[in-house]
């Protein structure tokens, strides 16, 4: 996912990757294209195991877990 922010007149690309881990953990992590700097954008731990990839669509995270939910996650910011 490529976001486009504005600031000051200036265009700034970044990425963001989405990392899930069996035990339950959903990370989102900022890459800035400019200088290749990698920040923590956003992190939710849930109680089941996550059985399925990360989708995004639309700015929206999508993930199936074992607990029988299939989780939405709205990207802002």
């Amino acid at each position: 996912m490529i976001i486009f922010h504005t600031d000051f007149c200036q265009m700034i690309i970044f990425r963001l990757i989405c990392v899930c881990t069996s035990s339950g953990s959903i990370v989102v992590l900022r890459i800035k294209l400019d200088c290749n700097e990698v920040e923590d954008f956003g992190r939710l731990d849930i109680d089941g195991d996550i059985f399925s990839s990360p989708m995004f669509i639309c700015g929206s995270i999508f993930v199936g877990c074992r607990d029988d939910y299939v989780y939405c996650l709205k990207i802002e910011g």
